[in-house]
């Protein structure tokens, strides 16, 4: 996990998703009610430490067999209510069948989600079983960006990275000055992990 800081207020950094797959592997079960929860919140928390709760956008990623960085999921916060930290706190919540299917496989992931949910959701299961084989997820935070500017970048961003969870692709936008910069910020934070992971 780090973080780095940028000019106009933007900060940048990655959280590495390790620990999720540690404690999965001690938990056969995808949890459902508070105190089964505790241990995988508490996991989520630690590795979120370094995320402001500021507006900004997030890049769900993984390297490819060819170490390349392929895009999974493109999101956004601030354009409503939540911020960065708490935004992504909330998906790795409600979408962690996706790394239980990373460590027991999707089948048995998928099973234990429709028991512990008696048959229920399935439809947001399949959604979340589509950013499975996540390894880092990178946040750009950016104090001076709109609401309507957060949510023009992320529709340019999605248009232009191609991110395979992503469905809903509004229109054709062309990039701005801060897409450019976005993008430079996304850049350096894939070279870091790649580099880390030398």
């Amino acid at each position: 996990m780090g973080s780095r800081r940028g000019q106009q207020k933007i900060k940048s950094g990655f959280i590495r998703l390790g620990p999720i797959h540690d404690y999965i592997r001690a938990h056969l079960e995808v949890p459902r009610g508070k105190q089964e929860f505790r241990g995988y919140s508490e996991t989520c928390e630690r590795i979120l430490l370094e995320v402001p709760e500021t507006q900004g956008w997030y890049f769900w990623g993984k390297f490819n067999n060819e170490k390349r960085w392929k895009h999974i999921y493109i999101g956004m916060a601030g354009y409503k209510k939540l911020k960065l930290h708490s935004r992504i706190k909330e998906e790795l919540k409600d979408e962690r069948v996706a790394f239980w299917a990373d460590v027991w496989g999707r089948r048995k992931a998928a099973e234990s989600h429709m028991r512990n949910y008696h048959g229920k959701y399935q439809w947001e299961m399949e959604r979340a079983l589509e950013k499975k084989g996540t390894e880092y997820i990178i946040w750009i935070s950016d104090e001076s960006a709109t609401p309507k500017e957060i949510r023009n970048e992320e529709s340019i961003l999605i248009q232009r990275l191609d991110p395979s969870a992503n469905k809903d692709r509004r229109g054709n936008r062309e990039p701005t000055k801060k897409t450019g910069m976005i993008e430079k910020f996304l850049a350096k934070e894939i070279k870091r992990i790649k580099d880390i992971n030398r």
